[in-house]
């Protein structure tokens, strides 16, 4: 299935809305107007949180983010930036899921999503007045790949503030 994460206009909280091909409203990211950590919520339309995203606040060497259970606050995966390569590329820790890698172009532009190897989704990262990406995915929790995506641009601002 596809889906699109797109920026909301104006939106000074970092808040993004999630859709699929046709356009139709599936589910709305709440970022927080000031967070350190970029804070953002995948909710659904009725208003229940999914999933707590936020980035690793001390950074060693090395940009990361969380995927956070909101009603537990169990840590439910760690995305981690590989720092010595030339394209884009993030080892996640995730249980329950297996091996999970997102591999970029050197552009940061095109990711593709292999758990224990097999390829199964596509990331296409939209440039224009407003941020958006596009994933393909084929896997029964599409939500926490959404999540994923979510924790990927917060870590790919991280670095462009960084710079």
């Amino acid at each position: 299935m596809r889906y699109i994460i797109r920026t909301k206009w104006a939106s000074i909280r970092q808040s993004s809305y999630i859709r699929d091909e046709n356009e139709k409203d599936l589910y709305c990211v709440d970022g927080r107007f000031f967070s350190l950590s970029q804070k953002k919520y995948i909710k659904t339309l009725d208003g229940k949180t999914l999933y707590l995203i936020q980035n690793k606040i001390l950074k060693l060497f090395t940009y990361s983010a969380f995927v956070i259970n909101p009603n537990s606050n169990e840590r439910l995966a760690t995305i981690r930036r590989r720092i010595f390569t030339l394209d884009d590329h993030y080892d996640i820790i995730a249980k329950g899921f297996g091996n999970i890698q997102i591999v970029g172009n050197i552009l940061g532009y095109d990711y593709h999503i292999r758990v224990d190897g097999i390829e199964v989704g596509h990331i296409s990262r939209k440039i224009s007045i407003r941020d958006s990406y596009v994933l393909d995915i084929d896997h029964a929790n599409p939500e926490f790949f959404l999540a994923l995506v979510i924790a990927i641009d917060n870590i790919a601002k991280d670095k462009r503030d960084d710079n």
